[in-house]
């Protein structure tokens, strides 16, 4: 359908004529003519139309147009106009229709979530997280409710690693408890990894773990977080192992880490090269 055709439409649909009878009829067939024509655009005025019209009878045309939906382009438009407005009707068609919007994002897990479609939020990647995140103040308080409880049911590694590196960052209270029910531990960065390790009391994974930990670790050890920084502190025995204590005095020759520096101190280690050696205890 042209633009011009559409607007014209449009018009029809929602300002009839102020003659009942011709109005009504013109309203009737633009109804039917933007159902006929199926287009993405047609559909979202047909949508728009649910939240607009008050005659019933056209109502009806309109609502039944719209359950009829095969294609997903035309069943995002609608979902686009259900989460920018909420409508009642809408919100009925689209629960009994199950629908889920394949894009935006956004809309994608607000459907989701609406229609008890859980499984597309738990599965989904990295990019659901925000949404998700976002939905838990949502003023449904059923699309708030499940967005909570799919937040601990992540099951998509790449999600799990984004949810955890917005709690390193950002430390939220709220988001704790998610990554402490959901039981969350990153695989990577290792830096995240360690800090989502350290938080959930899980010290195998840092002790059984290769030589990127320590450096992690050893930031830890002063982390505003108290009983981050005490579980570091309880993992210390790491450093204890040559091939760490290599690692260390690495940190302190390369980097000059200061934390590194006074753990070879106490522990009177030094590089096994006798160049590095030379270096370290000059």
């Amino acid at each position: 359908m042209y633009p011009e055709q559409l607007k014209s439409y449009e018009s029809r649909l929602y300002e009839p004529l102020p003659i009942p009878i011709i109005g009504k009829c013109l309203q009737r067939k633009a109804a039917m003519a933007l159902a006929q024509d199926g287009s993405p655009d047609a559909v979202r005025v047909l949508a728009q139309g649910v939240t607009r019209l008050e005659d019933e009878e056209i109502l009806a045309i309109v609502v039944e147009a719209l359950s009829q939906l095969k294609k997903q382009l035309c069943i995002d438009a609608v979902c686009k106009v259900w989460a920018t407005t909420r409508h009642q009707k809408l919100t009925n068609l689209l629960v009994k229709q199950g629908w889920v919007a394949s894009a935006p994002v956004e809309v994608k897990v607000l459907t989701a979530l609406k229609t008890g479609q859980l499984r597309v939020v738990t599965g989904g990647g990295k990019e659901i997280v925000e949404p998700l995140l976002e939905a838990f103040k949502d003023r449904d308080s059923e699309i708030a409710s499940r967005a909570s409880q799919c937040a601990i049911a992540l099951t998509n590694p790449d999600a799990i690693d984004y949810f955890c590196q917005q709690w390193a960052t950002t430390r939220n209270k709220l988001l704790e408890q998610v990554l402490s029910q959901g039981k969350y531990v990153a695989r990577q960065p290792i830096e995240v990894r360690v800090l989502t390790a350290l938080k959930l009391d899980r010290s195998e994974i840092i002790t059984n773990g290769r030589q990127e930990v320590v450096k992690p670790l050893l930031e830890a050890l002063k982390d505003k977080d108290s009983e981050i920084a005490s579980r570091a502190s309880q993992c210390a025995s790491l450093f204890e192992k040559p091939e760490y204590q290599e690692f260390l005095c690495r940190l302190v020759i390369e980097q000059d880490h200061p934390i590194a520096r006074q753990i070879t101190i106490k522990a009177k280690c030094a590089p096994r090269e006798p160049s590095q050696r030379a270096f370290f205890i000059s």
